[in-house]
Formats: structure tokens, sequence, C-alpha cells
């Protein structure tokens, strides 16, 4: 594993490439019912640290798919 890996999965819980192999192929309301999905999973989640990395998943998918800056 990469440094770039470790940091990757530290920030996300999962690699970049992993993130986008998920989401792509998959339309725009497919990918906001992902996001939705990861963030609920986040808000039910006892784990803060894992809270957290849910929340950068959905924020980085947002960001680079979904049009936001």
């Amino acid at each position: 594993m990469t440094t770039e890996q470790y940091e990757e999965i530290f920030t996300f819980g999962d690699t970049i490439k992993s993130i986008e192999e998920s989401v792509l192929g998959r339309t725009k309301q497919d990918r906001t019912m992902l996001v939705m999905s990861i963030l609920s999973d986040a808000q039910h989640h006892p784990d803060t640290l894992i809270k957290d990395k849910l929340i950068n998943k959905a924020k980085y998918i947002i960001s680079k798919y979904l049009g936001g800056k």
C-alpha cells in the first residue's frame, strides 16, 4: 500500500480508485442516491471516526461528480 492510498483510506475509509469505480457508470440520480445512502449511514453510525470518513466520502462524490464546489 502506498502512502497516498493509506492517506485516502484514513480520510475516506476507501481509496479514491474504489470510490470512483463505485460512482462511474451511474446516472446523476443514482449518484445522488448513493450520496444520500452514505450520509444516512454516517448519521446512524456510533463511531465518530467512521462518521467522518463517510461524510468525507460523500463530500468527495458531490464535489467531483455532482457539480459541488
